[in-house]
């Protein structure tokens, strides 16, 4: 369900603009390739699973928009392109676009999803485009759907609708139709880890409050979704990864969210 706080209508969609009635007032906001994630309360962790994963929590959310897709290699060319990354993140010197690892092989294939970037890489990008990361309870909230499915596309694994260690590697994005999650989104489970906004804690989940966005400080960040690496444990959408900010790898990839207004 739509959250209450937030009182809203859809009344036009026309390629990739969207019409907002927000209190009485028509506002447009370009979309992209979004989708819309309903706010309302949704459940995170799971009471078998792993013990960062415990005790199931819940949490409740801002509808707010996420990338149907995971960033490309195209799409992230764009940026180096422009030449437009910021430096204001912490730990990054750098006044330039970083070129992600094994560059010249990541051309070869425009339509895979970007990987070897890192947290910061993920979070100028980001910014350039006027989008963030997802936080890791809006990323869980929308690959469960309102349904609390364990994978995307429901509750049961099978190699058929994602990316994963029974495949053959990485593949382009939306590969898999057939593993979108509820509300439209591909490669949730699969493919590739994705960057979340928030750090890392072990024990979090007893400290949720209305619309988390992760400890005020650590050491690692969360990643989520697993990848074309990962066995089935790995690719539940309860389960936790994470790395130092600084850490790149040929499977770590990151799309992007946004509020919605």
């Amino acid at each position: 369900s739509i959250h209450t706080n937030t009182i809203y209508m859809i009344i036009r969609s026309e390629f990739a603009r969207t019409y907002f009635i927000f209190f009485g007032k028509r506002v447009a906001i370009f979309l992209g390739k979004m989708v819309f994630i309903p706010g309302g309360t949704s459940v995170m962790g799971d009471p078998n699973g792993d013990e960062d994963e415990k005790p199931p929590s819940r949490v409740v959310l801002k509808g707010f928009f996420l990338d149907k897709q995971e960033v490309t290699v195209q799409e992230y060319q764009g940026f180096l392109n422009a030449n437009a990354f910021v430096s204001s993140y912490e730990g990054e010197n750098s006044t330039s676009a970083r070129v992600p690892f094994r560059w010249e092989e990541q051309l070869k294939n425009p339509y895979a999803p970007i990987v070897g970037v890192t947290w910061f890489d993920a979070c100028a990008y980001a910014q350039w485009t006027g989008k963030r990361l997802p936080t890791e309870a809006e990323w869980e909230r929308a690959t469960r759907g309102s349904e609390n499915k364990f994978y995307a596309y429901g509750s049961v694994f099978d190699s058929k609708r994602c990316a994963s260690s029974a495949t053959l590697g990485l593949q382009s994005v939306g590969t898999f139709p057939q593993g979108q999650s509820s509300e439209g989104c591909f490669d949730l489970t699969g493919n590739v880890w994705e960057w979340c906004q928030d750090w890392y804690q072990k024990d979090y989940y007893g400290l949720f409050r209305d619309n988390p966005e992760g400890p005020e400080m650590g050491t690692q960040k969360v990643l989520r979704g697993g990848s074309f690496l990962s066995t089935p444990h790995e690719l539940r959408a309860t389960y936790r990864n994470k790395a130092s900010p600084n850490f790149r790898n040929f499977d770590i990839g990151f799309r992007c969210a946004k509020d919605a207004p």
